[in-house]
């Protein structure tokens, strides 16, 4: 639930509302530019990482922040990825690629967005 008691809508939504996109597009693009660095840097693991997995939860009159959902558990036998920084952000970077992947979407705005974060995203571990 958000500030006003309404349920969080997820990326996906706001990705295809271009009033809210193109008013909101530095917010958004910061917000992924943050999102990846805390997730990359501290070598967190992601399995389910797509916009519909994504909430934009309203915490204040103009401040939104992001809430992932996560599944429990791992479809991998021995998920190394576990058990090392390196190896969660190549899964991440891999996760990650195919994120901008699903959402460049064919409108402006999600290509400019993801054209930005490519710039954003040249990290030393893999290629984005």
């Amino acid at each position: 639930m958000d500030l006003l008691g309404n349920i969080s809508k997820n990326l996906y939504h706001y990705l295809n509302d271009c009033d809210f996109f193109s008013k909101n597009f530095t917010f958004v693009l910061n917000s992924f530019e943050s999102l990846y660095s805390q997730i990359y840097d501290n070598g967190i693991v992601i399995s389910d990482f797509f916009p519909h997995n994504i909430l934009l939860k309203k915490t204040s009159e103009n401040s939104y922040h992001f809430v992932i959902l996560e599944e429990f558990g791992s479809r991998a036998f021995i998920p190394i990825w576990h058990y090392s920084k390196t190896l969660a952000r190549i899964r991440f970077n891999k996760k990650w690629s195919e994120f901008l992947r699903y959402i460049n979407q064919n409108n402006a705005l999600t290509r400019k967005l993801v054209a930005e974060l490519h710039k954003f995203c040249q990290k030393p571990v893999s290629s984005c």
